[in-house]
């Protein structure tokens, strides 16, 4: 199937009939940045719905400063995470130096 990019963006399709669709059916369509393909990944788009499932569930939580998020990530992290991410942090503190 042959189609065209248009002046306003548009896909005008050389042979709609070919795709099944009346002329002047309007698709949507999505330009993206190239540097953001792995948003658009399967993968990707799979764990936004599972967010969006989430939200609509009002599986969420809010928190009054980053300082009581902050804790309560460090008390939902597993062992030896903190550690981790502490010792990451003095490398890159002491890669500034």
């Amino acid at each position: 199937m042959k189609a065209r990019v248009d002046e306003e963006l548009r896909i005008v399709l050389d042979d709609p009939a070919a795709a099944g669709l009346s002329p002047g059916t309007e698709i949507g369509v999505v330009i993206t940045d190239p540097g953001q393909e792995w948003f658009w990944s399967e993968e990707w788009q799979a764990k936004e719905r599972e967010v969006d499932e989430h939200l609509a569930a009002g599986r969420t939580e809010r928190f009054d400063s980053s300082e009581a998020f902050l804790a309560a990530l460090e008390a939902s992290a597993k062992p030896g995470v903190m550690e981790r991410v502490t010792a990451l942090e003095a490398n890159d503190a002491n890669a500034d130096l």
